[in-house]
């Protein structure tokens, strides 16, 4: 499978909006049949997952797969508003080979000291190309939070994945006591 990425005319150029996936009919015809010049219409951003912390409060954001996107979103806007806050995003794959937009994450590294990315993959193994503020670990983010409950402590939450994955892990933060206002999370497909 030949694995590439879009980019769009607008907004940062580093930061890839396609992925090609395996059998997707959206993302065939992009990749095997768009050509320049080919015109789509698109609508949104519709959802309701938006920054509604207080620039005080310490963020912890978590995606599972292609929630990325959303939360990607809104690290970005936080980076804008001030590089020094302090920031993780635990995000889960299956295999570290799975992880995309690397170099969108690497380039926020370096402009928000206050950020720190944990790559977190059931199959992991060296292909994310870790550095000191972006680890990679084995497991999901479920054993990502069970080994260090203390990333939790003080901050709201911003949570975005497949339906189990939220699922999972929203009873999870309920039974370790994270108060349900603390918890945003970006619904679509639960």
């Amino acid at each position: 499978m030949r694995v590439e990425t879009l980019q769009v005319a607008y907004g940062p150029p580093s930061i890839s909006l396609l992925r090609q996936s395996h059998g997707g009919r959206f993302t065939a015809w992009a990749f095997d049949g768009m050509k320049v010049g080919d015109q789509l219409q698109a609508r949104g951003p519709l959802g309701t997952f938006t920054m509604r912390t207080p620039a005080t409060t310490p963020l912890l954001f978590i995606a599972g797969g292609t929630g990325l996107a959303p939360v990607l979103a809104l690290i970005e806007q936080q980076v804008r508003f001030d590089a020094q806050r302090d920031m993780v995003l635990l995000w889960g794959m299956r295999r570290s080979a799975d992880f995309y937009a690397l170099d969108a994450l690497r380039d926020l590294l370096v402009l928000a000291p206050g950020l720190h990315v944990r790559l977190v993959a059931e199959l992991a193994d060296d292909a994310a190309q870790a550095s000191e503020r972006m680890t990679v670990e084995a497991g999901t983010v479920l054993d990502a939070l069970a080994r260090d409950p203390a990333v939790l402590t003080g901050r709201d939450l911003y949570i975005a994945g497949p339906p189990a994955m939220l699922r999972d892990l929203t009873h999870a933060l309920t039974a370790q006591g994270v108060d349900s206002r603390r918890l945003h999370i970006d619904s679509f497909g639960v």
